[in-house]
């Protein structure tokens, strides 16, 4: 048993026992409050009735012994004892009822005084001490030719109904319990369904943190439990992404800076030890110079990529040109697309299409674009570049007819240091940054940028801007 699901279990039976205890008693209370209801109406029309037959023999319609007889058998009937007290006041009334029955009140004159007066009085429960139990009673006046000539009164033992109603708390106890043996076997597979995700996710994020590898989680159903290990697996598959572009950061990032750096100390290094003559050293120099502006972008472009993800970077927005700014940017690329014989078009609309944003990061994002499209083409190949306008956003588009990318691939191309061929990239020298850093200027512009390719068919970025 997990604690959260002890607790959860703990928690749901007892708001339960104590909605069905607080259901039951208020039911308990409810069914006795109308049996003693019921039971004041039935002798309060037994008193009336009474009360018609002492009338019907005052008049002389029945005789004196059918009165006592009639009212006998209503006394039975209503299972009560009927008391008639005529002709005597309150005082005559209370002393028979303490003699008879045994009655002891305090408030007895004042109630038998009200009797008298004309109201009709009812008592809940009442102890009689001649009968040797608790009554429920009922005083109605005796009326005889329009005057009060005394009262009747009706005595009716508790006991029997409190028999009953223990009989019906009886049934409404064994339905709670049965209540809550079904509420809380449904309360026990709530509370598993709800903690044994969360114990799944618990332990399989531990089992990830100490390097082990772990699988998908199952999702079962739709609710906040199934969305957390929908969840977790996507943060799981997220970090191990992360985890292997991390790798792959390392294994790329010391390769590029180890082979720069060997082939600089061994110019420098031949040429100290007099190994490089004098005409050659020169020819040196200047490797040793590329391989130095090799070192320099790729640590700008690990810069800029912190920068970013810092939220250092801050745009300096202007009206920029798109289309004058894309075909510089191709102007400039011009000899490294001549140098693999590569075809270089610029395609500009007849309007100007201008747009509020950093011109130095947008050159930036055509270039990272056009030297992916022209590195991974190729030779002899083609790239385009166009500038269109629509629904409100600028597009530059790059199109090339190089190696393409594979499908599987596709939505991971703009990950940091994320390479589609590692291999073949090394060798062309890509360090996997350039389209992450594009993304990210875009983006922080407020647009979006996507890339549609098929191996050997070519690839295509776009690029939204807000205009």
């Amino acid at each position: 048993m997990t604690r959260i699901f002890s607790k959860l279990l703990v928690a749901y039976l007892a708001v339960a026992a104590l909605i069905i205890a607080s259901l039951t008693i208020m039911l308990a209370q409810l069914f006795r409050e109308h049996v003693f209801r019921e039971k004041q109406h039935l002798l309060l029309e037994a008193g009336r009735l009474a009360n018609t037959l002492m009338v019907r023999y005052a008049r002389g319609s029945i005789s004196k012994s059918e009165m006592e007889a009639y009212i006998n058998i209503i006394g039975e009937t209503v299972n009560s004892r009927v008391v008639v007290i005529e002709g005597a006041g309150p005082q005559q009334a209370e002393e028979f009822l303490q003699e008879k029955l045994g009655l002891r009140d305090r408030q007895l004159r004042e109630r038998l005084e009200k009797v008298w007066q004309g109201e009709t009085l009812a008592a809940s429960r009442y102890f009689a001490g001649g009968l040797d139990t608790h009554v429920v009673a009922v005083a109605i006046p005796l009326w005889l030719e329009g005057d009060i000539r005394g009262a009747v009164l009706l005595f009716s033992p508790v006991y029997q109904l409190d028999r009953g109603l223990w009989q019906l708390y009886g049934r409404i106890r064994w339905a709670a319990l049965l209540a809550l043996l079904a509420g809380g076997a449904a309360f026990f597979y709530v509370a598993k369904g709800i903690s044994h995700p969360i114990v799944r996710v618990s332990r399989t994020a531990r089992e990830l943190a100490l390097g082990q590898e772990v699988s998908d989680l199952p999702v079962v159903g739709r609710d906040e439990a199934a969305e957390l290990v929908r969840s977790f697996n996507f943060m799981k598959d997220k970090l191990l992404r992360a985890e292997k572009l991390r790798k792959e950061l390392l294994a790329g990032v010391s390769h590029e800076l180890r082979t720069p750096l060997t082939a600089i100390r061994g110019f420098i290094q031949g040429i100290l030890d007099g190994v490089v003559g004098e005409q050659e050293q020169r020819k040196y120099l200047e490797l040793a110079l590329q391989e130095t502006k090799r070192l320099s972008g790729l640590v700008g472009d690990l810069l800029d990529l912190a920068r970013m993800e810092s939220g250092g970077l801050f745009l300096k927005k202007e009206r920029v040109d798109l289309g004058r700014l894309a075909a510089d940017v191709a102007a400039m690329m011009a000899p490294q697309a001549g140098e693999k014989k590569i075809e270089l078009v610029v395609n500009l609309p007849a309007k100007a299409v201008v747009v509020p944003a950093d011109g130095d990061r947008i050159r930036q994002v055509i270039w990272n674009l056009l030297a992916n499209a022209i590195v991974y083409n190729n030779p002899g190949g083609r790239v385009a570049v166009t500038v269109d306008s629509g629904d409100g956003a600028a597009v530059v588009e790059v199109r090339d007819t190089g190696f393409g990318i594979p499908g599987e691939e596709l939505p991971f191309v703009f990950d940091k240091f994320y390479r589609v061929e590692k291999s073949r990239d090394a060798a062309l020298g890509g360090t996997g940054l350039g389209l992450a850093i594009a993304k990210s200027l875009v983006e922080l512009h407020g647009g979006r940028v996507e890339a549609e390719s098929a191996p050997g068919q070519g690839t295509v970025f776009r690029v939204w801007l807000p205009s």
